[in-house]
């Protein structure tokens, strides 16, 4: 899989994830660390609904012009869009992602 970042931010969160510990936490940051090792090694997200991989809930979010998540734990977010430019694509179509965020999704 293809991973580029919306925005230098979530670049640095992602590929230097022990600088923001303080603002995550370790469990977070491992989390992290651990799903983007999965998700460089998969073919496509379909591989998200295999036995292995389907603690991450991936899932397309209602109403938000196709971004998707995977969970890293019951509060955290990883968000990411199709890069394949492939509108309404299924999972097994997507093999390139453009991370936009990751956060608490029940913080304001």
């Amino acid at each position: 899989m293809q991973i580029t970042y919306k925005n230098k931010k979530i670049a640095d969160i992602c590929c230097n994830p022990d600088k923001h510990i303080k603002e995550f936490g370790k469990k977070i940051i491992e989390n992290l660390k651990l799903a983007l090792v999965i998700m460089t090694s998969m073919e496509n997200l379909s591989d998200f609904q295999k036995p292995a991989h389907i603690k991450y809930r991936l899932e397309k979010l209602k109403n938000m012009n196709g971004l998707m998540s995977i969970r890293l734990d019951q509060k955290y977010r990883l968000t990411f869009y199709n890069s394949n430019d492939v509108p309404n694509a299924a999972f097994i179509e997507i093999n390139e992602i453009t991370i936009e965020n990751l956060s608490n999704h029940y913080k304001n």
